[in-house]
């Protein structure tokens, strides 16, 4: 190997392209920059690097070497540090390369993981079961009370007794009407597992509060009975225990979740 090929100019380059080559190559392998398994070859690279630019720069120097024909002094470290570097680079590409690839497998994994146990969630967690029993008990009850409610407060309006209860009874009737229409059509959703079975539900827990609660409030305003206190407090606090109970239950239930998704 040559001056010319240690410093990769040309024989016939200038001074400007000798500097210029010769600065960049020992930036490159400055031995801060360098590895420390690697720092004794860098710094047998720079000695050859020093006495070629030295030799080169000076014109005398110069003259003399290309007289001299060739520079033989260890001639092969150079290209044995180049493949070196180049080797471990590729080493290190590798071993990223398989690191990725078992990260992926890992991630793939994980996936399937939380797929198998989603999927077991909902074959679990699915169809009329657990504590919807309850949920659909309490409707069923609940429309049969409903409609004999109904059917005891008719004759009160044909009876002169209750004639200055008329309105009262009217809006109670209407109020009782309508709840057995909605428990009907939660019913229809409950079976048919409709999405809408949920915030019906929520809304039955809801309203039923609501119906208690404006209940008392017109027989207190509208009419000259004596509320007893104890019976209205009974009374109030179910629908309240209720709502408290299976209006969470609707929002989290993850059997309601998988099963009401049409």
């Amino acid at each position: 190997m040559t001056l010319y090929e240690i410093l990769e100019v040309s024989p016939n380059a200038s001074k400007e392209v000798v500097k210029m080559a010769y600065e960049t190559l020992a930036k490159k392998y400055q031995l801060d920059n360098q590895p420390n398994e690697y720092k004794q070859q860098a710094e047998s690279i720079l000695k050859l690097l020093n006495e070629a630019y030295y030799t080169l720069i000076d014109d005398e120097k110069r003259k003399r070497y290309d007289k001299l024909s060739t520079f033989n002094q260890n001639d092969d470290i150079l290209n044995d540090y180049q493949q070196e570097i180049k080797d471990n680079i590729q080493q290190d590409d590798n071993i990223q390369q398989d690191d990725n690839i078992q990260q992926d497998d890992n991630i793939q994994q994980d996936d399937n993981i939380l797929t198998s146990n989603k999927k077991n969630e909902t074959e679990f967690y699915f169809g009329f079961g657990g504590w919807l029993y309850l949920v659909g008990l309490h409707l069923i009850l609940g429309l049969i009370s409903k409609l004999k409610l109904v059917e005891e407060t008719i004759p009160l309006l044909h009876e002169s007794t209750f004639a200055h209860l008329s309105t009262i009874i009217y809006t109670e009737l209407i109020m009782n009407i309508f709840i057995i229409f909605y428990i009907i059509f939660a019913l229809y959703l409950m079976y048919k597992c409709k999405k809408m079975f949920r915030n019906v539900m929520i809304g039955f827990y809801l309203f039923n509060l609501s119906i208690i609660l404006i209940d008392y409030f017109i027989v207190a305003v509208f009419s000259d009975f004596v509320i007893d206190k104890q019976q209205a407090f009974e009374n109030i606090i179910i629908p309240v225990i209720a709502c408290a109970i299976w209006i969470p239950y609707m929002i989290k239930s993850k059997r309601i979740r998988n099963t009401y998704i049409l």
